[in-house]
């Protein structure tokens, strides 16, 4: 296994990424039987993406149900843990509860925006290296002491996030505890992306290069025939998102927060029309997209299959396809 020593080094998108690691497991995966069944297994995998807005899966055989990552992200970003709130979206979701209200471990907006009253850590971050460019203390802190002895169906994956400036953009550095490659990596690399964007926006520099390294980078050997079909397919080509828009991005995603909440609870047409009307007030274009595709979502969980795929139709073409698979799932 090569040692990535540089950002130049990365793969360039998210489908590299799916690809070279899917390969990596395949060919050099040590076999480990874990918690509920066997996996190939990399220790202290490291992948990225160089072009980091490359981070929507275009895979034929394994494509991003944009819904799902959407919704992922949105949940993260309102600092939410309440299980309903993202099972909505992801009815698997539940199983990793431990009382049926919350999620314990993968609540990770929750831990990085609200781990204590006034404890936001992206802002921390943000006033850091606004203060100091060069600062190598820019970090979001995900794992917490009590995860290592507590008994859960959930202790996070992601362990957390460092951010640096360096010639002039941000490199930003995921550390994961335990990553599914062909599951969970491509839903990882979006939400976690898209906030380290967020970060630069904030600082006005652009996200140079996203790195994602596991200490745990696996296959669960019943997704080893599947995970094989990608591979032989060869890479697929990756969605490339438009720049996040400077303007106040995390006063805008906690907007969107807010009327995805709206949204959530709205049970006819013309009430959705008027939260999208609404919202469209004071959302940016880019943001605004991101609201699209959880209204697709809910026209289709009413009913509205017409209403649902007409609206689909008009969603930017980065997240059409995903939005297409998210329907027909």
């Amino acid at each position: 296994m090569t040692v990535l020593t540089s950002t130049d080094e990365l793969p360039e998108s998210i489908d590299d990424a799916l690809y070279s690691t899917l390969s990596d497991i395949i060919r050099m995966g040590e076999r480990v039987e874990s918690r509920d069944s066997s996996t190939r297994e990399i220790i202290a995998y490291q992948t990225g993406m160089s072009q980091p807005r490359a981070r929507i899966v275009g895979h034929p055989m394994r494509g991003l149900n944009v819904t799902t990552a959407v919704a992922r992200f949105v949940w993260m970003m309102a600092g939410n843990d309440r299980l309903e709130d993202i099972a909505f979206y992801e009815p698997r979701v539940r199983r990793f509860s431990d009382d049926g209200l919350s999620v314990p471990g993968s609540n990770y907006g929750y831990r990085i925006l609200r781990g204590r009253p006034g404890l936001d850590q992206v802002k921390g971050v943000v006033n850091r290296l606004k203060g100091d460019s060069d600062s190598r203390r820019a970090a979001v802190v995900i794992w917490t002491a009590e995860d290592a002895v507590r008994d859960s169906s959930d202790i996070p994956c992601a362990f957390g996030l460092f951010f640096h400036i360096r010639s002039g953009g941000l490199v930003a550095t995921c550390i994961m505890r335990s990553n599914n490659a062909l599951r969970l990596l491509p839903f990882n690399a979006f939400e976690f992306s898209l906030l380290s964007e967020i970060v630069a926006a904030e600082v006005k520099v652009p996200l140079t290069a996203y790195i994602h390294w596991a200490a745990s980078m696996h296959v669960y050997e019943a997704d080893r025939g599947l995970a094989e079909r990608v591979v032989a397919a060869g890479p697929g080509t990756a969605m490339v998102m438009p720049p996040v828009p400077v303007t106040a991005p995390l006063g805008q995603v906690a907007e969107l927060a807010k009327a995805e909440a709206r949204m959530r609870y709205a049970g006819r047409p013309a009430e959705l029309a008027a939260i999208r009307d609404s919202a469209a007030q004071t959302l940016d274009s880019y943001w605004l997209a991101f609201l699209d595709v959880l209204l697709v979502h809910r026209l289709k969980s009413l009913g509205y299959a017409a209403e649902a795929d007409a609206h689909a139709s008009d969603v930017p073409a980065y997240f059409s396809r995903g939005i297409r698979d998210g329907i027909a799932a």
